[in-house]
């Protein structure tokens, strides 16, 4: 919750002496669990997950805190890599996997977008190499038509990867609201391993 929310991002010390005297308070007055869940509750609300985070997943930098939390629930829920049948999101982040662009970089390029259009943290998956070199620069609806590049594809793959289920039907025109779709995909599988724990 501290790491979604940025609860320590400003003035941490402050921050952390605040919720300190906090959880020493409630811990004399046996109220510890209550406490904890009223400011999960607090910070945590149906806004939060719907609008504030898929808002913060606007970003151009695997070193994002939300992107890495995302990787942590595909890894939580033993998430396969996205069109593969053996190799698991785990696999592809210790040993020889690629941060791809779902929509490749050179075909948006192509396609008059900039560097800070293309690389958006909605527009990456974890994918093996071979697989990524099949996917090539083309737009998704044509790589996705190639039965060889997704021999593996499934609904339910998809979902674990946050991946819009009409992506077979995108080329650029459709970018931006993919982007979109993607961030509120990503948002809800985090919630997913939250609620998880």
């Amino acid at each position: 919750m501290t790491a979604l929310t940025k609860r320590y991002g400003s003035s941490p010390e402050t921050g952390f002496d605040k919720d300190l005297r906090l959880i020493a308070e409630n811990n004399e007055k046996n109220h510890l669990a209550e406490f904890f869940k009223e400011t999960i509750a607090q910070n945590l609300t149906e806004e939060f997950w719907t609008l504030t985070l898929p808002e913060n997943l606007f970003a151009q930098t695997t070193q994002l805190t939300n992107w890495r939390i995302f990787q942590m629930s595909q890894i939580h829920a033993k998430t396969h890599a996205w069109l593969e049948k053996d190799k698991f999101t785990a696999d592809t982040i210790k040993e020889q996997g690629n941060i791809h662009h779902i929509f490749p970089k050179a075909y948006l390029r192509k396609n008059g977008f900039k560097q800070s259009e293309y690389n958006q943290v909605a527009n990456y998956v974890w994918i093996t190499q071979p697989r990524n070199l099949q996917i090539g620069d083309r737009a998704p609806k044509d790589y996705m038509a190639d039965m060889e590049t997704t021999k593996y594809h499934s609904a339910e793959n998809d979902q674990a990867n946050a991946i819009p289920a009409d992506l077979n039907k995108f080329d650029f025109h459709q970018y931006n609201q993919f982007l979109i779709e993607l961030r509120n995909l990503m948002a809800q599988n985090i919630r997913s391993l939250f609620e998880s724990l």
